[in-house]
């Protein structure tokens, strides 16, 4: 839908007023290093926690429950992943694919351990 602000514009449209909305994004916990960024293809889409709260806000949502992971659980996400991404490419064998996974895995835990939030919201569409 392309990014979090996005995402909020075509919800509000679809849900009715008060209409409640679960959405689950990541936030950055303190400003990314360019090295980080650039493991992510340069791109920086996202925000501080505060900041995703506010655009919730100003895109119509009461916030009516607002939930960090705790780093456990996003370590918990981040290493299923890989194990998933580590099973596809041994079926293919694919060198390529298994150190673009090495790199993210390395960059998680140089940066993105530290940097990288994911949150949960349960947001309701403002009634106007």
């Amino acid at each position: 839908m392309g990014g979090y602000r996005q995402t909020l514009q075509y919800c509000s449209d679809v849900l009715s007023d008060a209409g409640r909305l679960l959405v689950g994004t990541i936030f950055w916990k303190k400003e990314p290093t360019a090295q980080y960024l650039e493991l992510m293809a340069g791109e920086n889409p996202h925000v501080d926690y505060l900041t995703t709260v506010d655009i919730a806000i100003e895109e119509g949502f009461i916030p009516l429950y607002l939930c960090r992971s705790s780093e456990d659980e996003w370590d918990d996400f981040e290493g299923r992943h890989a194990y998933k991404r580590y099973l596809a490419a041994m079926q293919s064998d694919d060198q390529i694919a298994f150190k673009r996974i090495h790199d993210w895995q390395r960059g998680y835990l140089k940066w993105g351990h530290q940097t990288m939030g994911f949150g949960f919201f349960l947001l309701e569409k403002h009634a106007h």
